[in-house]
């Protein structure tokens, strides 16, 4: 059985970004470590490189290789280079299989909370072009996804984003045949191994982590509120932003301006009471995951998909978005650390049922 894939991809780690597509990545690692031949193709790459022991190429030298691979996997499909290619040469494949991660298929002015006032200098033109594309995209997805249903899987990261799929592209899941399936993103390892630390020193009460602060749909600013609710509380906010230039930052938080591995990540994760992950918009919302599964008592947002995503989970506590004023020290007397691993995000079953998905298309 020819057991070669070729991950396409906008961008990848290594090359213009080192974080990009990471959750790709991670998929990727897993795979070859259970016989799977994996080469990205990033449509971003200058050049080829290896990453961690995965081959990356360029679109120059997939044009120029003379390569079967058996089947194509695509994350977050665009327009701008995903489409093309699927049209030029999607006929070199015997199987797809499609990943959808959110954006993608979502009208974006309707879904995404409006950006933050300091965010808006050209708000109306970015509004107009935003819709325009997507309206374009919508389109092109809900023609050609039906018709290569034949050879086609279709894996999304939870059933929040399955129905937003099928409402944003008008389109009925039975033309989609039986190959529709609920795969959540996995969690990083670093949280698979590690335990969260209970009786280490806590310095804060309260942490959040988010790669970029200024981006609406995590909600720094509902930790801001809260940060001000609770004077005697200690906030620890980590990541990047220039959200702190427009809002005052109260006395009781402490910023690390900086974007951490997961092995810093989980020191500040037991050097604190509670994750406090809120969020307005999300497919999944891997990293308040991965934190509700290293057993920290987390307070995230409540909304559908985090109910359906971390319900299962003891440690975790749902609040409104226009409550996160809320005493949230009363709420964290509720909580308590999960005592046993809950496993749900764990590889073997995620990224496990992905590989055996991914076997059985290149069975057939």
């Amino acid at each position: 059985m020819n057991k070669s894939i070729l991950v396409a991809v906008e961008d990848y780690p290594g090359g213009e970004s080192e974080v990009s597509h990471h959750f790709v990545h991670v998929r990727n690692l897993y795979y070859a470590e259970h016989g799977l031949n994996v080469i990205v193709l990033s449509f971003k790459a200058k050049f080829d490189y290896v990453y961690d022991g995965i081959r990356v190429i360029s679109f120059k030298t997939f044009k120029e290789m003379q390569k079967d691979f058996a089947c194509l996997v695509v994350h977050q499909a665009n327009l701008k280079h995903h489409a093309i290619f699927l049209l030029k040469y999607g006929r070199l494949f015997s199987r797809f299989v499609f990943f959808f991660h959110g954006h993608e298929v979502l009208r974006i002015n309707s879904v995404y909370p409006e950006p933050y006032a300091f965010k808006r200098s050209s708000g109306y033109i970015r509004k107009l072009i935003q819709d325009i594309y997507d309206t374009v995209k919508l389109k092109f997805w809900h023609y050609y996804y039906p018709a290569v249903a034949s050879k086609s899987d279709y894996v999304f990261v939870s059933k929040w984003m399955l129905e937003q799929f099928s409402k944003w592209l008008k389109l009925d899941l039975g033309r989609l045949g039986q190959q529709v399936h609920v795969i959540p993103n996995c969690i990083a390892k670093d949280f698979e191994i590690n335990k969260y630390d209970n009786g280490a020193e806590k310095l804060y009460d309260f942490v959040t982590v988010r790669g970029n602060l200024d981006t609406s749909k995590y909600a720094v600013d509902l930790v801001i509120s809260s940060a001000r609710s609770n004077p005697d509380a200690r906030y620890l906010i980590v990541g990047k932003g220039t959200i702190f230039d427009y809002l005052e930052m109260p006395s009781n938080i402490t910023w690390f301006e900086k974007t951490s591995t997961h092995r810093e990540i989980i020191e500040y994760l037991n050097a604190s009471r509670c994750a406090l992950m809120p969020t307005r918009t999300d497919a999944q919302g891997l990293m308040m995951c991965e934190m509700a599964s290293f057993g920290i008592p987390t307070i995230t947002s409540d909304i559908p998909v985090c109910r359906e995503v971390l319900s299962s989970f003891p440690n975790v506590y749902f609040v409104a978005n226009d409550k996160f004023d809320m005493n949230l020290q009363e709420v964290l007397e509720q909580l308590a650390p999960l005592e046993e691993r809950n496993e749900s995000f764990f590889s073997d079953r995620t990224i496990g049922s992905e590989v055996q998905l991914i076997e059985d298309c290149l069975r057939k």
